[in-house]
C-alpha cells in the first residue's frame, strides 16, 4: 500500500507541477492527432509506447517539427545527429550513419529515430531492471545523458525496483531539473488518451 500511495502521490505533484506548461505551442493531445500514424508506428518498431513518446515531444519541442535548440539538438524529438540521433538510426537501421539535419527535421524520421534511441537505451543500459523503471531511466538518460545516469546507479547502494523508488532515486540522485522531466513525462503520459 505505501509503495502506491508514494506513486500516487507524486504523481499528483508532477501533475500539479504541469500546470505551468500551458505556453506550448501544441498541446498533447494535438501531437496526438498530427502526428498520431508517426507515433503508432514508432511504437510498434521500438517498444515505446505511443504516449510516452507524444510526451517527450511536447516537453522536448511544443510539438515543433523545425525546432533547433543552441545545443545542436533537432526536431520534434530533438535529437543530436551525433549522438541520438546515430544511435537510433544504428538501432532502427542497423546501419552505422549519422544522420543529416534534414532527415531528422522530417517529422516522421525524427520519431522513429528519437523512439529507436529510447528503446536503445532501454535494452543497452537498463535491460536488468523492471519495465517502469527501465523506462523511467531510459527517459533519465535521454534528457540528462547515459553516462551521468549510470554513473549515479554505480554510486547508489541500492538501485531502484519498483517505479516508485525509482522516482525517489531520482530526487536525490540526479538533478531536481531531470527527476522533474521524468516525472512529467510520466504524468503526461498516464493523461493520455492514446492505447498503451
Amino acid at each position: 500500500m505505501r509503495k502506491l500511495s508514494l506513486y500516487t502521490a507524486w504523481s499528483a505533484m508532477c501533475y500539479f507541477a504541469l500546470t505551468g506548461l500551458q505556453a506550448h505551442a501544441m498541446t498533447v493531445r494535438q501531437i496526438e492527432k498530427t502526428y498520431h500514424a508517426g507515433l503508432i508506428y514508432a511504437s510498434q518498431h521500438s517498444g515505446i509506447p505511443p504516449r510516452v513518446l507524444a510526451a517527450v515531444i511536447y516537453l522536448e519541442s511544443s510539438g515543433d517539427p523545425r525546432a533547433r535548440s543552441s545545443s545542436g539538438a533537432i526536431g520534434l524529438m530533438q535529437l543530436r545527429p551525433r549522438s541520438g540521433g546515430f544511435m537510433g538510426y544504428l538501432t532502427y537501421s542497423g546501419k552505422p550513419i549519422v544522420p543529416s539535419d534534414e532527415y531528422l527535421l522530417d517529422w516522421w524520421n525524427n520519431i522513429v529515430i528519437g523512439a529507436s534511441y529510447l528503446a536503445y537505451l532501454e535494452k543497452h543500459y537498463f535491460n536488468g531492471y523492471p519495465s517502469k523503471v527501465r523506462l523511467a531511466l531510459a527517459l533519465a538518460a535521454y534528457n540528462f545523458g547515459v553516462t551521468n545516469v549510470v554513473r549515479a546507479l554505480k554510486e547508489s547502494e541500492q538501485p531502484p525496483e519498483n517505479i516508485s523508488a525509482a522516482f525517489s532515486w531520482m530526487k536525490t540522485r540526479l538533478p531536481a531539473r531531470v527527476a522533474d522531466y521524468v516525472c512529467k513525462v510520466f504524468a503526461l503520459a498516464r493523461a493520455s488518451k492514446m492505447p498503451q
